[in-house]
């Protein structure tokens, strides 16, 4: 599921890597009754949308010290449909108001069945922003199948579907690690040890 190669800058130093990061299910569980909330300790955090709408998003309260951790090996990115994720999110967690965000279309559309929505925009962000390796953590599927079309060199492909744009049009990524999450678990101790062991390959 991932490539092999890294980069390095000049004076041989490596870059930070990027974490993309969604925010429900991975950030926000989902589908967790009320008594599991107790249970398990869930911090509640209301939160207002970009569309004004507010939300109960469930937070574990250690993620905040578990992302902490992380802070120094990797460069944090949204990449949700949550547009206004630094002002809304950001602040639960306690992170930075300014980090980066992979822009995604409002409505997805032409998207291949064994591709993940996302893994075309990201495609095309990290080739734009110049990132050569990054890791992505989300509650919907993303497999070999996207760690593929991260990694292949698609210059040479013809273009059927306009979904094929974003890949044959950008580089290929050097290295990815993609990261699943239950919905109902969100980020756990194993996703952030995981993160630990390949940034610092």
């Amino acid at each position: 599921m991932t490539g092999m190669s890294t980069v390095t800058t000049g004076d041989g130093a490596q870059p930070k890597p990027v974490l993309l990061m969604d925010v429900d299910g991975v950030v926000n569980r989902l589908f967790v009754g009320a008594d599991e909330i107790l249970d398990e300790g869930l911090v509640p955090h209301d939160a207002i949308a970009d569309d004004g709408r507010s939300y109960r998003l469930h937070v574990d309260p250690d993620l905040p010290a578990w992302l902490s951790s992380l802070r120094s090996l990797y460069e944090f990115v949204w990449c949700t449909t949550w547009r206004n994720a630094n002002e809304a999110i950001s602040p639960i967690l306690g992170l930075p108001q300014d980090l980066r965000q992979v822009p995604l279309p409002r409505h997805f559309t032409d998207v291949p069945l064994n591709l993940h929505r996302k893994t075309g925009p990201v495609r095309r962000w990290a080739a734009e922003n110049g990132i050569r390796r990054l890791a992505w953590i989300d509650d919907e599927f993303i497999g070999d199948a996207d760690a593929e079309a991260l990694l292949d060199d698609w210059s040479d492909a013809v273009m059927h579907s306009k979904w094929q744009r974003d890949f044959i049009e950008t580089p290929p990524l050097d290295d990815v690690l993609l990261l699943r999450c239950k919905p109902s678990l969100g980020i756990t101790p194993s996703h952030i040890d995981l993160l630990h062991e390949w940034a610092r390959r």
